[in-house]
């Protein structure tokens, strides 16, 4: 498993994604330790696969994520589908409480809608 920043490409989180906290519909992203955060207080924490799986989602947002753009989280290690899946699934269940956000399911992966 790598980090998002090596994974995507982004600058380090102390040089960028410390400073800016992404809004996601009404969730705040926290980099610096992963918390995804619903009104001010804390959701959860994410784990390292399952805040990559976001970030990487939210920096496409709108537009398609494919499972081989996926892949890249396993850092060369097989990905198993179905665990994918069930990250998914446990996004989806986390972001429910904000119905202008969706994870869907397309062709050849997933999109994040808001």
């Amino acid at each position: 498993m790598v980090y998002a920043e090596k994974a995507y490409g982004l600058a380090p989180p102390n040089l960028w994604f410390s400073y800016v906290k992404p809004l996601i519909g009404k969730f705040r992203l926290n980099a610096e330790n992963r918390e995804l955060k619903y009104n001010g207080f804390v959701k959860r924490r994410l784990t390292k696969t399952e805040f990559a799986i976001l970030l990487m989602l939210y920096s496409k947002r709108n537009e398609e994520v494919t499972h081989k753009e996926l892949e890249s989280i396993w850092n060369g290690s097989v990905m198993n589908y179905h665990s994918l899946y069930n990250y998914i699934s446990k996004l989806c269940e986390l972001l429910v409480n904000d119905q202008t956000l969706s994870i869907e399911t397309t062709e050849h992966g997933y999109k994040l809608s808001f």
